[in-house]
């Protein structure tokens, strides 16, 4: 019978940790961790010191929302849809729903670093009215890139 490989130490326990991970903390214990949800933690620290990237000062990233804000044109003397308000492109707070990297009621900023996914992310009926908003990034970040690895 082949030797099985040795699972090294710096790998989750399972190839569902996360899931494991966001379930126990959206439905169950949202404030204290239980030995595995400590575990997978420690595990995303160490693991994430390979994945840091650098975004730059004056970076841009999209938000795309399901919203406008009728703007009064007082030439025709009518209301016509424009952009959503500033305040709105922020996530609600006490009015978010279940998102895939939030629970409901607990606001997460979702961004995009291009318009075309950001509008893709927010997933319009055909004819919604969306709003895209740009951020600039005003320092150097360092973030951990998921997609490494």
């Amino acid at each position: 019978m082949p030797k099985r490989k040795q699972k090294s130490t710096d790998e989750f326990a399972s190839w569902r940790s996360y899931w494991d991970f966001r379930r126990e903390v959206a439905r169950e214990w949202r404030y204290t961790w239980s030995d595995s949800a400590r575990a997978f933690l420690t595990t995303v620290v160490r693991e994430s010191h390979s994945r840091v990237a650098k975004v730059s000062k004056g970076a841009h990233f999209y938000r795309a929302q399901v919203a406008h804000h009728d703007v009064y044109d007082p030439n025709v003397d009518d209301a016509f849809p424009g952009p959503a308000l500033p305040e709105r492109m922020r996530p609600l707070a006490g009015r978010a729903s279940e998102g895939r990297a939030n629970p409901k009621g607990i606001p997460c900023l979702y961004m995009a670093v291009d318009r075309h996914t950001a509008l893709a992310e927010c997933r319009p009926w055909i004819g919604s009215l969306v709003s895209i908003g740009a951020f600039k990034i005003n320092r150097d970040l360092k973030v951990v890139d998921c997609t490494i690895g």
